[in-house]
């Protein structure tokens, strides 16, 4: 969702970003606009060209890449590549924007890699590539018997966790999930949530942080879109959902129990007649004050 920046005057005069085009810079100021309250982007160059340049058709997907990574080069922005794709950061940017009520960045948390250039395939797309080829596909020739690793010494497998049935509670979970823009596989997020659960996660925990995180999510107008997580990240070994789980309240201090005052003993009679002699006596003493007192006012 676009925000409101401010651009300060020296921009116009910064020499490093001179050496960048003209569209380049343009596309630099707009990424401000686009970027969540601590400089982070999603880099996807359709989407985001869509975006920044609603109104140009000559502005296409090639032509951002180029742009974005003429900003990369002079260090501008970062570029980084995630399992939802690639990811932008601008370098600076809380140094030149003030932000009264900042919004917390989820995409600061997304585990990332670096990458050089959108217009170069990174090393996970270069993997998922080599794995599509069709040389990939042709039979390996058999490993000859020395390279065989004797019995005992293979490494374990990694288990897949099976997805037989879903689990009780996070079919609640999944049905208050936010909605986002994009695909949000549901089995991919069952076989995180699983995976959290067997290695001693408490679902209750987990169901807690999804009503959280849908609580903020529309307090902050983020639902459908982008910006919500798909639920294999938020459910990930990262654990995200344990940002939203509401914090217990502090124990009430213990309250010291009311001092009690100690009650007057019983007197005996002789004390109760001498006390009330005292206080006749007291009391005889102040009217004859004030009768000495009328009689000296009365002679002057």
């Amino acid at each position: 969702m676009p925000r409101i920046r401010s651009i300060k005057p020296e921009v116009r005069s910064d020499r490093t970003l001179a050496r960048a085009s003209r569209d380049a810079r343009l596309t630099f100021v707009y990424l401000w606009l686009e970027a969540d309250d601590e400089g982070w982007f999603r880099a996807t160059p359709k989407s985001l060209a869509g975006s920044l340049y609603p109104h140009d058709a000559d502005v296409d997907e090639a032509a951002l890449v180029r742009w974005l990574d003429e900003l990369a080069s002079i260090g501008r922005i970062e570029l980084f590549d995630t399992a939802d794709g690639p990811l932008g950061h601008i370098v600076n940017f809380l140094k030149h924007q003030k932000i009264d009520h900042p919004s917390q960045s989820f995409l600061a948390k997304v585990s990332r890699e670096p990458r050089e250039s959108l217009a170069r395939p990174s090393r996970r797309e270069s993997m998922s590539l080599e794995s599509r080829s069709p040389e990939s596909s042709s039979p390996q020739p058999p490993t000859p018997p020395a390279a065989v690793p004797p019995a005992g010494t293979e490494k374990p497998r990694r288990k897949n966790i099976p997805v037989t049935q879903d689990h009780p509670i996070f079919m609640q979970a999944w049905d208050q999930y936010p909605r986002r823009s994009g695909s949000n596989p549901r089995l991919a997020a069952l076989r995180q949530w699983l995976a959290r659960v067997a290695s001693g996660e408490d679902p209750q925990v987990m169901l807690a942080g999804t009503l959280g995180y849908k609580r903020w999510a529309i307090s902050e107008d983020k639902v459908g879109t982008e910006f919500i997580q798909r639920g294999s990240t938020f459910y990930g070994r990262d654990k995200p959902y344990l940002d939203f789980v509401p914090k217990a309240p502090p124990k009430p201090r213990p309250v010291p129990p009311a001092l009690e005052l100690a009650a007057d003993p019983p007197r005996s009679p002789e004390e109760q007649e001498r006390i009330r002699a005292e206080q006749a006596e007291a009391m005889e003493r102040v009217r004859q004050i004030a009768r000495e007192s009328r009689a000296a006012a009365g002679a002057t």
